[in-house]
């Protein structure tokens, strides 16, 4: 692992348990085993360092399913890899924050720009390992118009739902619509 993966690992870490907006360079260092120096050394400013955190968790996650998806055969069970891995547990993780608000929102414009971003990458990867299910009638970017809107109505419930049983009822009708037009 690089000084920079550990970093960023480091700053996730303390950006979910507290939010951006009560996280500073001293708690990332601390967290991370290294000086404010060294972390300065790494990243501009508490601001460089959350967008990088952002794009960073975001690659874990689409890496973690992508080593866990050779055994899924079928649509409903890559589906259900990726709404588990992208959306329901980042969501407990989230809901044990002192700051719950300031992540989902992400917390300035520069961090609202990293999330959407970031969710269009997501959407691409769910079109990618959702593809091979797709029959011939629907066209690559309708696949990807459908993905995008699982993608980004699964973020959104984050902000909206009382509890996890919500959020999971949520996403089983979502899941139920998408894999109903991969079925055409």
């Amino acid at each position: 692992m690089t000084k920079k993966i550990h970093i960023l690992n480091a700053a996730a870490k303390v950006f979910y348990e507290r939010g951006a907006r009560k996280t500073n360079f001293g708690d990332i260092a601390k967290e991370a085993g290294i000086s404010r120096p060294t972390l300065y050394a790494a990243f501009e400013d508490k601001n460089a360092i959350m967008i990088a955190a952002i794009y960073h968790a975001s690659e874990q996650l689409m890496e973690t399913i992508s080593g866990q998806i050779a055994d899924k055969l079928t649509a409903e069970e890559r589906l259900a890899l990726y709404t588990n891995v992208a959306i329901i547990e980042p969501y407990k993780l989230i809901q044990r924050s002192e700051d719950a608000a300031d992540i989902l929102s992400g917390h300035n414009e520069d961090g609202k720009k990293a999330i959407r971003e970031t969710l269009e990458l997501r959407s691409i990867f769910l079109k990618k390992i959702l593809a091979p299910f797709a029959p011939e009638v629907v066209t690559e970017d309708e696949l990807l118009n459908c993905c995008r809107t699982f993608v980004l109505s699964g973020s959104g419930l984050k902000n909206t739902v009382s509890d996890e049983n919500e959020l999971q009822q949520c996403l089983k009708l979502l899941s139920s619509w998408l894999l109903r037009h991969l079925n055409k």
